[in-house]
């Protein structure tokens, strides 16, 4: 099943600087595509639009087979709640908030009760080998610790898509290798698809499928060569 289409997306900022230029994107369901893009390419934007969190100035998202460009913010916003999940690069954890709090916020914003919320995130924290960390503040986690709880918050209600925003970007390559055993183990358990951006050609090869974004445009299925510096 076609899982996102996005049609002729076109992004203009005042007063005439085009961003993104026409993009055409179609993912299968199940499938963990990779966009590299330079910093400062429109990636990020990319990702708001699919996500529904910013309406393009032309063209047309569609998220599981129904058309999603033009909805209200509300309605939006609960389509993101129930089938999409969101990993920023910085988490934007609540620093009066344990990591656990954190992760099962989204959850109880969904209407499923506290004890059960953080019961979930409890034990996916333990499954990622950071369930002694749960009690901890944000300000005393390592990068590593807040992109795993990044991944765990972002994944814990099982979404149909998830979209990640060059999230492992400040781990060293060593941690990123683990985070993605772990990260890709519970997309495959999960039968969800990804969709990440990133500058790094390393991270970019960890997906099935691999597109370039540059000078606005989309490039299809390409080739990765090594680590830029």
């Amino acid at each position: 099943m076609e899982i996102l289409r996005a049609e002729k997306i076109t992004q203009w900022f005042p007063p005439n600087r085009r961003i993104l230029e026409a993009v055409d994107l179609s993912v299968e369901e199940g499938e963990m595509v990779s966009i590299l893009a330079e910093p400062g390419s429109g990636k990020t934007l990319l990702l708001e639009i699919l996500s529904g969190f910013r309406a393009p100035s032309e063209g047309t998202v569609y998220l599981l087979e129904k058309k999603r460009t033009g909805e209200t913010a509300g309605a939006a916003e609960a389509f993101r709640r129930k089938y999409l999940g969101i990993l920023p690069r910085d988490p934007g954890f609540l620093p009066l908030l344990t990591l656990e709090e954190n992760v099962a916020l989204p959850l109880l914003l969904g209407g499923m009760s506290g004890k059960k919320a953080r019961r979930l995130a409890k034990e996916w924290l333990n499954a990622l080998g950071i369930g002694a960390m749960r009690e901890r503040l944000s300000g005393q986690l390592s990068a590593y610790e807040k992109c795993l709880g990044n991944v765990v918050r972002g994944t814990l209600s099982e979404p149909k898509l998830v979209f990640a925003d060059d999230f492992t970007a400040d781990l060293t390559e060593a941690e990123e290798e683990r985070l993605f055993e772990a990260f890709l183990e519970i997309l495959r358990r999960g039968s969800m698809t990804l969709i990440q951006t990133t500058s790094s050609p390393r991270t970019a090869a960890r997906g099935s499928r691999v597109l370039m974004l540059k000078d606005g445009k989309i490039y299809q299925d390409c080739e990765i060569g090594g680590e830029s510096e």
